[in-house]
């Protein structure tokens, strides 16, 4: 076996330099304050004065310079309300409440990993990034949509464009003034038990300390899942908002009895900087090393398969020339499953009412080596009407790596597509037309592997179309109360070829909703229900020649919550019109959910 290199302690260099690096010009910034300008010499009551009239600037992690896409992509965001107002429990939950058209897979309750895919970009094609890190996936090609508490959460975006979907969180940044607590609980059915929280401080000056945990207890049938995540972070801010260094740790025990019965154990260390250079350039590098465990109950260790683990650096530059934004990234992973090299440089530049966008991706894997380029074009008008339409599209070949076998493919693929956002006064309508082709289908880890059937080239066309605003005026009836509002988005799907695996032909989803304040914003109260449908798909089934057709879903449900100063109160429930919801063969999602909860938010 080839040694692997000692990447952490390269990774601990690099950082120190780039910490040296982009701290210098900053300090610089500042010249000493002469002696006959100080406070100290200043009578008490004019010192007061001037210190009232201009208080100390609160220490905070710098944030992001520019978003990681620009406006040829369509965005759909979250922000911390939007994460406190859901009742999910879960990031990949949460997507589905408010990101159309993504497939999601399920291999049991709260338990194995879950995939987002689209079209027939399979999991290869969802890519996770948090604080502007990508996360690299040690678990069946896609990293898991779980595996973070939401309590941690402060905004998330999705970019979608014509090569996949872009997941981007932004964790809290506590500003250092005051001592910020966020708790979570529920407990309802199926046996369900969820307690969760993050709690953060400051430190003298210029260091603020994050520690958090998250509890899961499922009991469902034939269906176990027992986890405990630990998440500890420490910030050190001596140039305030401008600079800062952060060291996290994270610690997960998953113990589940599910389609495959496993014990699962991940550890993660990271240490990043991030540093503004004047006011329109920005340095980010980081440097992890991840790992994750399988046990098996009873089998002994001499046969069990070998941990699997990720170390590397990254380091990324974005700056904006003019009202443009141009960012360059670089990744340096080891590990026989991932790429050794990944690099990526994105840009995009408005002109007058237009704006273009442009990137390439490369990579470096064992035995081979993927490239691929990306393009878009958009317009916007908000003269008469406001509109965007968008063009895009995207060519080459991608590396998809297969932790759990230690292998990668390379997948070739073309991607076209355009869309369009219109408003109408209170109303937002949005259509979506995409074709993507695949040169053959991409796996989801042991599960099509094992599968032996046509997978040569298969190509998707997808129709999608989007409405939300207010249908309901019940303010007509109760004077001062908010209309009710629809949200509701359609997708079909139709296979050229080889038919893409787990992809729905159709799929669907209504929302009413009601938010509203009473009392002079003492109460406020959100009411909502919904309608979701996914039609027939294929899966692969581990052993058997031929794929199997999964029968379609239809399930209802929604949810109850009211605020009362810091304390959110909910209830959500499910109720499909099926006994069981199967995503994967021999893994089934539990027919009902009732679960009653609570959220705390609260500051000192």
């Amino acid at each position: 076996m080839v040694e692997r290199p000692n990447l952490i302690g390269r990774a601990a260099a690099a950082l120190i330099v780039a910490a040296v690096v982009a701290a210098t010009p900053l300090l610089a910034q500042d010249p000493p304050t002469p002696d006959s300008l100080r406070l100290e010499v200043l009578p008490d009551s004019v010192r007061e004065v001037f210190a009232d009239s201009a208080p100390a600037r609160a220490q905070r992690f710098p944030g992001r310079l520019a978003p990681l896409r620009g406006t040829t992509h369509e965005v759909f965001s979250c922000d911390r309300e939007c994460v406190q107002s859901s009742t999910a429990f879960s990031l990949i939950e949460l997507l589905t409440e408010f990101v159309p058209g993504l497939t999601f897979l399920r291999a049991g309750f709260f338990s194995g990993p879950h995939h987002a895919y689209d079209g027939p970009f399979g999991p290869g094609f969802g890519a996770l990034y948090i604080d502007g890190r990508e996360i690299v996936s040690l678990e069946r090609a896609q990293v898991d949509l779980r595996r973070l508490s939401l309590n941690y959460i402060d905004r998330i975006s999705v970019y979608r464009g014509p090569d996949g979907f872009l997941i981007d969180v932004d964790l809290l940044r506590h500003d250092g003034e005051r001592a910020y607590s966020r708790i979570g609980g529920g407990t309802g059915d199926p046996n369900i038990q969820i307690l969760d929280g993050i709690f953060a401080n400051r430190l003298g000056n210029s260091f603020n300390f994050e520690g958090g945990f998250e509890l899961l207890d499922v009991n469902a049938g034939n269906v176990e899942n027992d986890r405990f995540g630990a998440l500890a972070r420490l910030s050190w801010m001596p140039r305030s908002n401008d600079f800062g260094v952060q060291l996290e740790f994270r610690r997960e025990a998953v113990d589940r009895a599910a389609a495959d019965t496993a014990d699962v154990r991940r550890n993660e260390a990271v240490l990043r900087t991030r540093a503004n250079i004047g006011s329109r350039s920005q340095l980010e590098a980081y440097a992890m090393s991840t790992s994750y465990r399988l046990e098996v109950p009873g089998l002994p260790d001499s046969v069990a398969a070998p941990s699997r683990q990720a170390d590397g650096v990254g380091l990324r530059f974005t700056t904006m020339p003019g009202n443009g934004v141009l960012s360059v990234a670089t990744r340096f992973t080891g590990g026989d499953a991932y790429a050794s090299l990944w690099a990526d440089a994105t840009a995009w530049f408005p002109i007058g009412p237009f704006s273009i966008e442009g990137g390439a991706e490369f990579s470096k894997w064992a035995d081979f080596s993927a490239r691929s380029l990306r393009f878009g074009l958009a317009y916007t008008d908000t003269l008469l009407i406001p509109i965007t339409l968008r063009g895009f599209g995207a060519s080459g070949d991608r590396g998809v790596g297969d932790p759990e076998l230690a292998f990668a493919d390379d997948v070739g693929f073309d991607a076209t597509g355009a869309s369009v956002d219109l408003e109408l006064g209170p109303f937002d309508l949005s259509g979506r037309y995409g074709t993507q082709r695949m040169d053959r289908q991409l796996s989801l880890g042991g599960f099509t592997r094992a599968a032996v059937f046509d997978s040569t080239e298969v190509e998707v066309t997808s129709v999608e179309a989007r409405f939300e605003g207010p249908i309901i005026p019940i303010g007509a009836l109760i004077h001062g109360l908010e209309p009710i509002r629809l949200r509701a988005w359609w997708r079909q799907n139709t296979s050229d070829g080889a038919a893409a695996l787990f992809l729905p032909d159709n799929s669907m989803r209504l929302e009413l909703g009601l938010h509203d304040t009473f009392f002079e914003g003492n109460l406020e109260l959100w009411l909502t229900g919904f309608l979701e449908s996914r039609g027939q798909r294929l899966a692969s089934f581990s052993g058997s020649p031929d794929p199997v057709v999964l029968a379609s879903d239809t399930w209802t449900g929604g949810h109850f919550m009211f605020k009362i100063g810091d304390f959110r109160f909910f209830w959500r429930f499910t109720n499909p019109t099926t006994s069981l919801v199967t995503d994967i063969p021999g893994a089934n999602f539990p027919r009902q959910v009732n679960v009653f909860g609570i959220r705390w938010e609260f500051f000192n």
